[in-house]
C-alpha cells in the first residue's frame, strides 16, 4: 500500500507541476496585461465564482460571515487590475451578498441593523484592499519597466555581456555576446560559460572569476585570441548570490590603431625633423618640449638647450618697424584656445645676432577636450617677402597701365571668371567687377552678338588660341549700342600651362560707322555719276535733236526759238551740275549748310520750263529750310519725275511741295496714261527709278508712292521727315 501511494504521488507530481506552471503562466499574463476589459472581466468572474461557492457552502455557514469568501475575489481583482478592478469587485460582491445571502434572501431589504454595518465595513476594507493592490500593481509595473529597460540597454550595447550564477551556469547572454562568439545567444542559457566563452576569456579566466567572487571587487584584463588574431578587453563584476556579470569587447581595431599611432608618431617625428619649416612645440604652460633642426638654426638654440625653457626666452620676436616686442603667439593660443598668427612685419632675433623676417601660426594641441600643448610653425620669409614685393610692384604697374588705357581691360581665370576690370568698363556699362558676370553681361551685350561671342570665347579657352571678336555693347549713359573689338591672349607659365587670360576691348564704333558711310557714299556716288552721265547724254541728245529740227525747218538758218530751247536745255544741265557741286561741298566741309526749298526747286523748275514742253509745268512750293544733302536729293528726284512726266503727259505737269508738322511731301502729277497695272518700282529695270528709291530712303529717310489718279494720269508722292 505504501509503495502504491508513493507511485501515485510520483505520478501525480508531474501533473501537478504542469498545472501549477500553466496557472502561473495564466496569472503572469493577467498581471502583465494592459487590457481594461480583461481586468474587469476577471472582477465579474471572480464575483460569480465566489457567489457559487458561497451558495454551495450556505447549508453549512447559513447567514454567518456572508462577506468572507468575497474578500478572496477582491484581493485577486485588486492584484490583477488595481483599484478600478478591485472597486468593481467590491461593489458587485456587496450587491451579490446583500441580495442572495442576507436574510431575507432574494431581496435588497434587511431585517437587522448590524447587516448594514457589516456591509459598510466590507466596502471600506474592500476599497482599502483595492488601493493596496493598485500600489502593488504599479510597483510591479515599475519593476517590469526597469527590467525591460535593462534588457533593452544590454541588447543595444556593442559590448558582449553575460551573467552566470554561483554554479557557473549562464543565466543571460545578450545578442552582442552571441555575435562576438559567432553563435546564437538564444541557445546559450543554462549552459556552462566554459562551453561558450572559454577561448575569449583566456586560460586564466577561472582564477580571475574566483578572485572577483572572493574579493567582491571588479576586475578587468585583456586577452589575445591567437587563432583569430583578435584582442578582447574583459571586465568582471561581482553579483548577488555568488553570481558574476561579465562584459567583454573586441578591441582588435583599437589595438591596431594604437600600433598605427605609434608608427605615425615616429613618422611625424621624422617628418618634423626633415621639413623646411621651423617647428617648436610647448606644453600647455608654454615651456618648450621640441625643436626641429630648422628651428634650431633660426633661433640659435639647440634642442638640448631649449627643452624646458619658456618660449619667450628662445623665440624672441619684435616688430620690424617699431622694434617693440611682439605679443607671444603661444600666450594668445593659451588664452583663446584657437589658431593665432603673427603680424606681417615680425622679425625673429636669433641667439647668434641674426634677424629673420618670419610668418608663423600657433595652434593648440588637444587630447580629447583637454589642451595639452601648443605647436608653433614658422619660416624664414626673406626670399618670399622679396617675391611678394616684386609681385605687388608688377601688379601695381599693370593696374596703372590698365587704368590709363582707353580700352576696357580685363583679366579672367581658367574658367572664364572675371578677376579684374578697369574703371573704363564701369564708367561705360555702369557695372562693377562684383556686378559683372555671365548673366549681367547679357544685359549690355547686343542680343545678336552674345551667342557667337560666348561660343568663340569658350572655344578659345578650350583650345588655348588667341581670342578676337567684334561686338556691340550698350552704354549706361545713353543706352546706345556701340561697336567694340575684343582681343584676349592666354598668360602661360614656363611649362606652357595657361594661368589666366588678359584681354582688351577697343571702341571701334567710329571706324565701323565710317566704313558704313564710305560704302553708302560709294553707292550714291556710283548712282549719281551714272545718272549724271545718263542725264547729260539725254540733254545732249535733246540739244542735237533740237538743232537737227531747226536745220530741217529753217534750212541753212537756225530760228531764234530753236536756239532758245537749246539754251534752256544747257541751263537745266548747268543747274543740275551746280547742285551736285553743292552736295560735294557739304560732304567735304564746305560753308553751305542749308538751302531754301522754294529757292532751290523754283530755280530748277524755271530752268526746266525753258526746255521743250517746259511751259506745261505748273508748281507750288512751300518754304522750308533743307540740308544741302536733302535739297540735292529732292531736286534730283523732282528733275527725274518731271522729265518723265513731260515725256508721257499730254497737257500739263503739276509740282507741289507741302509741309505739315515735321513732314514734307513732294507730289508730281501728269495727265498721261498713268502707270501700268503690273508696275513695280522695286523690280523695274530703270536707272531713274532706282535713283529715286535710293535718294528718298537714304538721303531723305522717307518713302515713295507711285499711283494713278482718278481723273487720269499718274502721281509720284515722296514723303520725308524734316
Amino acid at each position: 500500500m505504501s509503495s502504491l501511494k508513493t507511485e501515485t504521488h510520483r505520478a501525480a507530481s508531474p501533473r501537478l507541476g504542469r498545472h501549477l506552471t500553466r496557472l502561473s503562466a495564466l496569472v503572469s499574463s493577467l498581471l502583465h496585461s494592459d487590457s481594461v476589459l480583461l481586468h474587469y472581466s476577471c472582477a465579474v468572474i471572480g464575483v460569480v465564482l465566489m457567489t457559487i461557492l458561497r451558495y454551495e457552502l450556505n447549508p453549512v455557514l447559513h447567514d454567518r460571515a456572508p462577506f468572507t469568501l468575497f474578500f478572496i475575489a477582491v484581493v485577486f481583482s485588486a492584484w490583477i487590475g488595481g483599484v478600478g478592478s478591485g472597486a468593481v469587485t467590491v461593489l458587485l460582491s456587496a450587491i451579490a451578498v446583500w441580495y442572495f445571502f442576507i436574510p431575507p434572501t432574494n431581496s435588497f431589504t434587511s431585517a437587522k441593523s448590524t447587516d448594514t454595518g457589516t456591509l459598510i465595513v466590507f466596502l471600506g476594507v474592500g476599497i482599502l484592499i483595492s488601493m493596496i493592490g493598485e500600489a502593488q500593481r504599479r510597483s510591479r509595473e515599475r519593476v517590469e519597466e526597469a527590467r525591460r529597460e535593462t534588457h533593452s540597454i544590454l541588447e543595444s550595447i556593442a559590448d558582449g555581456f553575460f551573467a552566470i550564477d554561483r554554479d557557473d551556469n549562464l543565466i543571460y547572454v545578450n545578442q552582442a555576446a552571441g555575435h562576438l562568439t559567432g553563435r546564437a545567444s538564444a541557445g546559450m542559457s543554462a549552459r556552462k560559460w566554459q562551453e561558450v566563452f572559454a577561448e575569449i576569456l583566456g586560460g586564466e579566466a577561472e582564477d580571475r572569476f574566483c578572485a572577483t567572487r572572493s574579493q567582491q571587487a571588479s576586475l578587468e584584463y585583456q586577452n589575445f585570441v591567437s587563432a583569430e588574431s583578435r584582442w578582447f578587453h574583459i571586465k568582471l563584476y561581482p553579483a548577488d548570490k555568488g553570481g558574476l556579470a561579465v562584459y567583454f569587447q573586441d578591441i582588435t581595431v583599437t589595438k591596431m590603431a594604437q600600433e598605427a599611432l605609434r608608427d605615425s608618431e615616429q613618422k611625424l617625428a621624422t617628418t618634423l625633423r626633415s621639413i623646411g619649416d621651423a617647428v617648436i612645440t610647448t606644453d600647455k604652460s608654454g615651456c618648450i618640449t621640441f625643436l626641429n633642426p630648422v628651428a634650431e638654426r633660426l633661433t640659435g638654440w639647440s634642442l638640448a638647450e631649449a627643452v624646458g625653457r619658456s618660449l619667450q626666452e628662445v623665440f624672441v620676436i619684435v616688430s620690424e618697424q617699431s622694434r617693440e616686442p611682439v605679443e607671444d603667439p603661444v600666450a594668445k593660443v593659451i588664452q583663446t584656445r584657437s589658431v593665432q598668427g603673427l603680424a606681417s612685419d615680425t622679425l625673429l632675433l636669433s641667439r647668434n645676432g641674426e634677424e629673420y623676417p618670419i610668418d608663423d601660426s600657433a595652434a593648440p594641441i588637444y587630447s580629447g577636450a583637454d589642451m595639452i600643448g601648443i605647436v608653433l610653425v614658422f619660416r624664414d620669409f626673406t626670399a618670399r617677402r622679396q617675391e611678394i614685393r616684386a609681385l605687388q610692384e608688377s601688379e601695381e604697374r599693370f593696374r596703372v597701365l590698365a587704368e590709363a588705357m582707353p580700352q576696357f581691360v580685363w583679366v579672367a581665370d581658367l574658367e572664364g571668371i572675371l578677376q579684374y576690370l578697369n574703371q573704363r568698363w564701369t564708367d561705360y556699362t555702369g557695372q562693377t567687377l562684383e556686378q559683372t558676370g555671365p548673366h549681367t553681361q547679357e544685359s549690355v551685350i547686343h542680343p545678336e552678338d552674345a551667342p557667337e561671342m560666348y561660343s568663340r570665347w569658350n572655344d578659345s579657352r578650350a583650345s588655348g588660341a588667341d581670342y578676337e571678336f567684334e561686338f556691340r555693347c550698350r552704354s549706361a549713359s545713353d543706352g546706345i549700342y556701340r561697336w567694340f573689338l575684343a582681343r584676349s591672349i592666354p598668360v602661360k607659365d614656363s611649362d606652357g600651362t595657361i594661368l589666366r587670360w588678359v584681354g582688351t576691348s577697343t571702341n571701334i564704333d567710329a571706324q565701323k560707322r565710317a566704313e558704313d558711310e564710305i560704302i553708302s557714299l560709294n553707292t550714291r556716288l556710283h548712282l549719281t555719276v551714272y545718272e549724271s552721265s545718263h542725264r547729260i547724254k539725254n540733254q545732249f541728245q535733246t540739244l542735237a535733236a533740237t538743232v537737227d529740227m531747226a536745220l530741217l525747218d529753217g534750212g541753212e538758218e537756225v530760228p531764234a526759238a530753236a536756239l532758245r530751247r537749246v539754251g534752256a536745255q544747257i541751263r537745266t544741265l548747268s543747274v543740275l551740275q551746280d547742285m551736285l557741286t553743292l552736295e560735294s561741298k557739304a560732304d567735304t566741309g564746305g560753308v553751305l549748310q542749308t538751302l531754301s526749298s522754294r529757292a532751290l526747286l523754283t530755280k530748277v523748275l524755271e530752268a526746266m520750263k525753258q526746255a521743250p514742253y517746259g511751259e506745261r509745268i505748273a508748281y507750288k512750293v512751300a518754304e522750308v529750310e533743307l540740308s544741302v544733302k536733302a535739297g540735292t536729293a529732292l531736286a534730283l528726284i523732282m528733275n527725274e519725275t518731271v522729265t518723265n512726266a513731260l515725256k508721257h503727259g499730254k497737257q500739263g505737269v503739276e509740282v507741289t511741295l507741302e509741309v505739315e508738322g515735321d513732314m514734307g511731301t513732294l507730289e508730281i502729277c501728269d495727265d498721261g496714261p498713268g502707270f501700268p497695272a503690273d508696275f513695280d518700282p522695286d523690280t523695274s529695270a530703270n536707272t531713274g527709278l532706282e535713283l529715286i528709291q535710293v535718294l528718298a530712303s537714304h538721303d531723305l529717310g522717307g518713302t515713295v508712292r507711285y499711283e494713278n489718279r482718278e481723273q487720269g494720269g499718274g502721281r509720284v508722292a515722296v514723303s520725308f521727315p524734316l
